[in-house]
């Protein structure tokens, strides 16, 4: 299925390329106008974004690791806030805030996986977690924020630190949660970490 969803969103991209050829050709004023749509469903348009998503974020990672971005991402659409696009897992994959993605992992490029058995293992894991037949449990169910710190800025990790709880590491990606506001009062009282005196905190979402 998944295979054929992709197929499809190539042959739409081609169709669109070949139809912005045709328009920008001498056509006579009489000329019939072209409109081709692609209709898929919001299942798998969130299929297929989730699944690029744990591709590139965590294809190198454990299938827990790989579970957790999952439920990150899904939690952040459960969320449905306004700064992370709204409550459509594909919005959230792909949200941007100016020219700052939320994953650092999606581009605007169209999206060619070369590791195929990293690919289905993603779509395994996309698909199992969209199911709601398995989701993360303990803490880690809450789950909403993750990072690399060998990839991150100082900035940025110092303000994780500070403003988010910290739940676990699994392999390299650390998964934060949004802390409740009585949580979010203590943090604004901690002990600043040694390692973050003197950095100016990157503020995010």
């Amino acid at each position: 299925m998944f295979r054929f969803v992709m197929r499809t969103l190539l042959v739409a991209v081609a169709i669109g390329a070949i139809l912005g050829e045709a328009k920008a050709e001498p056509k006579q004023e009489s000329a019939a106008k072209v409109s081709i749509t692609v209709h898929l469903s919001p299942y798998i348009v969130n299929l297929v974004a989730l699944t690029r998503a744990i591709y590139s974020e965590a294809r190198g990672e454990s299938i827990e690791g790989q579970f957790g971005v999952a439920q990150s991402i899904i939690n952040r659409a459960r969320g449905n806030k306004s700064y992370w696009c709204g409550s459509r897992i594909a919005d959230v994959v792909h949200c941007k805030r100016g020219s700052v993605r939320q994953f650092d992992g999606i581009t605007d490029e169209t999206w060619d996986p070369k590791d195929k058995d990293a690919e289905n293992r993603a779509l395994f894991v996309a698909e199992t977690m969209l199911s709601g037949t398995v989701s993360m449990k303990g803490p880690m169910k809450d789950a909403d924020h993750y990072l690399n710190a060998s990839e991150t800025s100082k900035k940025r990790i110092c303000w994780f630190k500070m403003s988010l709880v910290f739940i676990k590491k699994i392999d390299k990606h650390s998964f934060y949660r949004t802390p409740t506001p009585s949580e979010k009062k203590m943090l604004a009282k901690q002990k600043l970490p040694e390692e973050c005196k003197g950095v100016q905190q990157v503020a995010g979402r």
